[in-house]
């Protein structure tokens, strides 16, 4: 697992943070994956294995308003 250091100005520190970003709608979550390294840290992985998925919006549940 790769980790960034970022500094976030909102915040006024350092964190660590995992690399990311959005593929194409049709694009292979690996080929994205992949795409995002070689862009924000100019990385090429030989291999990539998915450890978890994730939805970046929040489904209503039922009797929430949203």
């Amino acid at each position: 697992m790769l980790l960034t250091r970022q500094y976030r100005y909102p915040i006024n520190r350092w964190i660590y943070d995992l690399p990311g970003g959005a593929g194409a709608e049709d694009e292979i979550p690996a080929e994205a994956a992949s795409c995002q390294l070689e862009e924000e840290l100019g990385l090429i992985p030989n291999d990539l294995a998915l450890l978890h998925t994730s939805s970046s919006t929040r489904a209503a549940q039922p009797g929430q308003k949203t």
